[in-house]
């Protein structure tokens, strides 16, 4: 979300950031900071994407082991990309690196998200009891 201020315009704005993964984890990112250019003042994306394994052990193809992914989803990170209706951004942080493209409000530029871990959905193993096979 931009915030019109009188020396930047909308150029400035809050980052928000919610991430699931393979393993059935969620993570928040509230904590944000955005700069760039969107077509209105609110700009939004739903995108999907792979961690770049770089020589860490992997489970089936090519996955990262879980503990590997949730280090990679924690913390910083930094996110530059853009698009119009179809897009691409590549993020990067002290745990590696992720391409991922999707569905973008028109919109290009950089922002820095803060994620932590929230355990809102159970994960799939702990389902597995309820499942009656």
């Amino acid at each position: 979300m931009a915030i019109p201020t009188p020396w930047t315009g909308t150029l400035l704005g809050w980052s928000g950031q919610w991430t699931f993964d393979v393993y059935g984890n969620d993570y928040f990112a509230y904590k944000g900071a955005t700069a760039g250019r969107s077509a209105t003042v609110v700009s939004a994306s739903v995108v999907g994407g792979w961690v770049d394994p770089a020589g860490r052990a992997t489970v089936g193809r090519g996955r990262l082991r879980e503990g590997d992914l949730r280090t990679f989803l924690s913390g910083d990170a930094y996110t530059v990309g853009g698009g119009y209706w179809g897009g691409y951004q590549r993020t990067w942080n002290n745990a590696g690196r992720a391409n991922e493209f999707g569905i973008v409000t028109p919109q290009f530029g950089g922002a820095w998200h803060n994620s932590v871990l929230v355990p809102l959905l159970p994960s799939p193993s702990e389902l597995s009891p309820m499942v009656d096979w």
